[in-house]
């Protein structure tokens, strides 16, 4: 942490070390509005499977009765029966369960975006989500949201003997909040810091450099205004500790051995950088400012979970079979991404392996170690998928099959039993990709100042239940679960827990910057 402070100071000094001078942090918004391309959305009506969506079950199950008595009439009850009860898929056999429509609300932001992600359909799981587009025949696109998930964050019980580890996200909110800014010579009374903190610096996301610069020049007027957090320049340390970061992580990509002893949570966040990175997808829906920030929101709520399963060792910052198939399947077009989460688990893999020969629960931990590398080859799949669509090449057979069998779901003489590669996933139990995951994390505590007339307060992320995402990629319509992300202050005395948050959850209020792009929260 020592090196990193340093290379901090240097690179303060190096942009002025004003907290006011917003310029560098300017360029950074420019970069982003620069890149930001055009949406071009075909027509609605001519995008494939959008239709589909679109129609309430009751009507989608009409025709299908009616095609079922036609063809019962033209070829005969027996023949229907057969095909009926036959495990080949089959238009006759489209029965939809699950209810898709849109609002007009949200029809619009499609048309605006490509995309658009609904609160309002929001599940319980990721597997819940991938579950109902598979029962209903639904195309699939394949989330990183849901990936990043599923890949477990818990470190080996071994690890706790390390003690409190050094973490990036804590670092940079050390640096952004009093005593570490300073004006004109006098210390910024800025108290509380905030997820698109780390969104820029960590991640490198510079969609996040222009919601900052508002912040900073926000008063108490603005609806979303946050006492000790707005209103307060501090433009000079976000590009310190951006440069400090940006520096660490390309220094590492260029040392081999480097990587090969890296934390597992600095190679998370190495894979959660990737989404700043402009997709090759030629796509225009994939290069737009909305969509920035919906990698944004992945990487946030990816991030919380690290924090929310790292808790142990993270010192915080102080102030001071069923009969059916997905119709399509699309990978989330991130090549980059899918490479640092195979090498990952590959890394997860080899480091468990070598802990078993020293740990006592060493049949456990070669599980483990076995369970990772399955991961790296699923992960391995995905990005081979993701590498064909971006060169707009045929799918080969194994890659379309693979493609159709992210979730399945048989009922026996008992609970529901999750089939498919996505259960695989999870460690402990294919059936935990079906249970509800709630969490929160406090990651900054804000003392009570009497100099400055702050009660102090507690800042919390959390991740709620799995939005409907609705992706409109080279005219064809696919749907995907996609992380919801939440960030909010509770008084100095109330440190929240899961079960908590939960209960809260309902009355959170989604991010501003989300709701006002690709975010839908409209009920009704």
């Amino acid at each position: 942490m020592a090196q990193h402070a340093t290379e901090f100071t240097r690179h303060l000094s190096s942009v002025g070390g004003k907290a006011q001078d917003t310029t560098a942090l300017q360029s950074h918004a420019a970069n982003a509005i620069a890149k930001a391309q055009v949406v071009q959305v075909p027509p609605l009506e001519q995008c494939r499977f959008l239709d589909d969506f679109n129609t309430p079950p009751h009507v989608c199950n009409a025709r299908v009765q009616a095609q079922i008595e036609a063809a019962e009439q033209t070829h005969g009850k027996e023949h229907v029966h057969s095909i009926m009860n036959t495990p080949e898929h089959h238009p006759l056999r489209k029965m939809r369960r699950f209810d898709t429509t849109l609002l007009v609300s949200e029809m619009a932001r499609l048309r605006q975006h490509g995309f658009m992600v609904s609160k309002r359909l929001e599940v319980d799981s990721f597997a819940e989500a991938y579950y109902r587009l598979y029962s209903d025949d639904m195309p699939v696109y394949i989330t990183a949201d849901s990936i990043l998930h599923a890949c477990p964050t818990k470190l080996p019980t071994s690890f706790a003997l390390l003690g409190q580890r050094f973490v990036w996200s804590a670092f940079i909110f050390s640096k952004v909040v009093f005593d570490q800014v300073m004006q004109q010579g006098q210390k910024v009374k800025r108290r509380m810091p905030s997820a698109l903190d780390a969104a820029f610096a960590l991640f490198g996301n510079d969609e996040a450099a222009n919601l900052l610069l508002k912040r900073m020049s926000s008063s108490k007027s603005d609806p979303d205004f946050v006492p000790f957090r707005d209103g307060q320049p501090y433009a000079a340390n976000l590009v310190a500790l951006r440069r400090t970061i940006d520096e660490h992580f390309t220094k590492a990509a260029g040392d081999s051995s480097r990587q090969q002893t890296e934390s597992i949570s600095t190679l998370w966040i190495r894979a959660l950088r990737e989404l700043s990175v402009e997709s090759p997808h030629s796509a225009s829906v994939f290069h737009s400012s909305a969509w920035k920030k919906r990698m944004m929101n992945t990487q946030l709520a990816s991030l919380t979970q690290l924090r929310h399963d790292t808790v142990l060792y993270a010192k915080q910052s102080y102030t001071m079979m069923t009969r059916c198939e997905y119709a399509a399947g699309f990978v989330e077009p991130y090549p980059a991404l899918w490479t640092c989460m195979e090498q990952l688990a590959t890394r997860c893999s080899s480091l468990v392996s070598s802990l078993g020969q020293l740990a006592p629960e060493g049949n456990e931990l070669k599980s483990k170690a076995q369970f990772f590398s399955r991961f790296a080859t699923i992960v391995g799949d995905l990005k081979a998928v993701a590498l064909a669509q971006e060169r707009k090449q045929p799918l080969a057979p194994e890659q379309d099959k693979f493609l159709k069998q992210v979730m399945e779901e048989s009922h026996g003489s008992g609970a529901s039993r999750y089939l498919g590669w996505y259960p695989k996933l999870f460690y402990k139990s294919r059936e935990d990709s079906g249970k509800s995951d709630i969490l929160v994390v406090d990651v900054h505590t804000d003392t009570p100042s009497v100099e400055h007339g702050d009660p102090g307060g507690i800042l919390h992320w959390g991740v709620g239940n799995v939005n409907f995402g609705l992706f409109i990629v080279d005219g064809v319509t696919y749907a995907g679960p996609v992380f919801s992300n939440y960030e909010f202050v509770t008084p100095i005395n109330k440190r929240l827990d899961d079960d908590e948050f939960a209960k809260k959850l309902p009355e959170v209020v989604s991010p501003s910057w989300a709701t006002d792009s690709f975010l839908c929260v409209d009920v009704e």
